[in-house]
C-alpha cells in the first residue's frame, strides 16, 4: 500500500525544487 499524502507532498517538493 502507498501513501498517497506522501506521494503528493515529494512531487510537490520536485515540481518545486526552488
Amino acid at each position: 500500500m502507498v501513501d498517497v499524502a506522501h506521494l503528493e507532498r515529494m512531487g510537490r517538493e520536485l515540481k518545486c525544487p526552488i
